[in-house]
């Protein structure tokens, strides 16, 4: 079933403490509202489940998925899902303030576990994540982005047979980049492990 919340000024999906949500959208178009489509607040540990679907909107500065701080834990699984962020960005300077990405959890430091399947995903930026425990995992994923396409800090990740299409823009005082360690590694936070096999990641 085809899902059209362009008009909302909000993102549709508001998730509440120990919600899970799965969205089964093999075959569907779904058009987000303004900012995205999903959002876990403050103090919310939830799970998100996309299945299939091609994903649509202008986030402006926003981003499909949203985590913010304060949840134990937050769990988000993709799986060969298509999302691309519609909005034009004037990018010729070679840096933005804009803030568009497909999941921001850049202020989340509790448990985060992503799980990214297949699937195309195409933004000015991709994946942001400062959790601090936690896997991110991404199998056979395609990225296209302006700028960074994934940002981690104390947490694990693993990506294999990905592509990664990455421009040269800068996010205010953040690089474009295939993946990026961000401050230091949050020192005493825990350890990162990188795990790159067969895939290609590139940048201008």
């Amino acid at each position: 079933k085809d899902i059209d919340a362009s008009a909302l000024s909000g993102r549709p999906f508001e998730m509440s403490n120990g919600a899970t949500l799965v969205i089964n959208a093999e075959g569907s178009d779904i058009k987000s509202g303004k900012y995205g489509l999903v959002n876990i607040s403050n103090d919310v540990s939830a799970s998100v489940t996309i299945n299939g679907g091609n994903i649509t909107g202008n986030l402006d500065s926003g981003s499909f998925i949203r985590v913010l701080d304060g949840g134990e834990k937050v769990s988000i699984t993709l799986n060969n899902v298509t999302m691309t962020d519609t909005a034009e960005i004037n990018t010729a300077s070679g840096t933005t303030t804009e803030m568009n990405r497909i999941i921001n959890a850049n202020v989340f430091t509790g448990e985060l576990n992503i799980t990214v399947t297949g699937g195309t995903y195409t933004a000015l930026a991709g994946f942001t994540f400062n959790s601090s425990s936690g896997e991110q995992k991404f199998d056979g994923v395609t990225i296209n982005t302006d700028a960074l396409a994934t940002e981690i800090t104390s947490s694990n990740a693993t990506f294999s047979n990905c592509t990664f299409n990455v421009g040269a823009v800068s996010i205010s005082s953040v690089p474009a980049g295939a993946v990026i360690v961000s401050y230091g590694g949050r020192g005493g936070r825990g350890n990162i492990t990188l795990a790159l096999p067969v895939g290609n990641y590139t940048a201008v």
